[in-house]
């Protein structure tokens, strides 16, 4: 999913990535020079990490950290700044804890945040959300 915000400031933009019922596991991408390339432009993370994550489970998250870093950092995009945010229900634990793998290969978490589904409807319903938050909360989370 793409969100584009304007702030008081910049131009940003979301990139989410909803894992409902996913395990993390799976086969791996091929590995491209260019992932390299812009990991070091992007300055978040560990040197010494990225043997890591280029393996599961955090292999999938990279490749679209990546592409969130790869827009936020192009002139012409017209971003200023953007995020890689993974969604994930609280009761996943292959996702947190793939979640909590790959925050530590980082060495700044600007660009990279962790938001629950309940944590979401919950703010969506604190927001006034109509009657399919409620609907959602009770398909996805009942």
């Amino acid at each position: 999913m793409f969100i584009a915000y304007t702030s008081r400031c910049d131009h940003g933009f979301l990139g989410i990535e909803v894992k409902y019922a996913e395990t993390m596991s799976g086969k791996v991408a091929r590995h491209r020079a260019r992932y390299d390339e812009v990991a070091h432009a992007m300055e978040c993370f560990i040197s010494e990490s990225l043997s890591k994550l280029r393996q599961k489970p955090l292999e999938q998250f990279w490749r679209n950290h990546l592409l969130v870093g790869r827009l936020a950092l192009d002139p012409a995009s017209g971003f200023k700044e953007g995020t890689f945010v993974v969604l994930y229900p609280t009761k996943n634990t292959d996702v947190r804890c793939a979640a909590g793998l790959y925050r530590d290969c980082l060495c700044n978490e600007a660009t990279f945040k962790t938001w629950t589904l309940e944590s979401v409807l919950d703010a969506l319903v604190d927001a006034g959300g109509g009657p399919w938050v409620q609907n959602a909360k009770e398909r996805y989370l009942g």
